[in-house]
């Protein structure tokens, strides 16, 4: 949460405070409707600000500047650098704050699960748990590549299993309006009853 909120100037722009405010407030929401549960908070990725400033500028024929999302990820990475003070960094340890403040934990490069679940600064995780990111990044610079996926999905699976929990195990959750379009059928083709495409061979 927070990848749209950082940008300034933008239609989904939330000022610092605000976004804190509402990250305790969504927090507090989901523990009060689901006290039982484990939550996992992931925090905003790594986004190349120049990647995707050149990918905005082609897509729109230079009519929008995409330079306001992201920060500089020039040269080689080394901790501490690339861009430790960017808006984006700023709303990940706002993010990061929150989590830990709701009894999620810690995350970051000594991470410590909480009585209530579980932070995953995926910002530092890409930063210096991905080996070759470079290489990883979508060419946009923002959206998730099949390596990055891969990469947030074990996270994800290896939080979980260290709740005693299993992806494969757990019930599927799939919203209303989803299961509506299912029972529609899909241009995609046939699916199965759980609402994943079937494997063509």
């Amino acid at each position: 949460l927070g990848s749209n909120d950082h940008v300034a100037g933008s239609p989904g722009h939330v000022p610092k405070q605000e976004f804190r405010e509402n990250m305790d407030a969504i927090l507090a929401a989901l523990q009060e409707a689901l006290p039982k549960a484990k939550l996992v908070l992931i925090t905003p990725g790594r986004i190349n600000k120049d990647k995707w400033a050149q990918h905005v500028t082609a897509v729109t024929n230079g009519r929008i500047d995409g330079g306001g999302r992201g920060e500089q990820l020039m040269g080689v990475v080394t901790q501490g650098s690339s861009g430790a003070n960017s808006e984006l960094k700023q709303y990940v340890a706002l993010a990061c704050e929150a989590g830990e403040a709701a009894g999620l934990g810690t995350g970051g490069s000594n991470p410590v699960k909480g009585p209530k679940g579980a932070v995953l600064n995926l910002n530092y995780m890409m930063q210096y748990q991905l080996a070759n990111y470079h290489e990883a990044e979508h060419p946009d610079g923002y959206h998730f590549s099949a390596k990055l996926n891969r990469f947030v999905y074990k996270s994800i699976r290896d939080t979980l299993e260290g709740m005693k929990l299993s992806p494969v195990q757990m019930p599927m959750h799939r919203p209303a309006a989803i299961t509506e379009l299912q029972s529609q059928g899909s241009k995609y083709g046939p699916s199965d009853d759980d609402g994943r495409l079937r494997r063509r061979v």
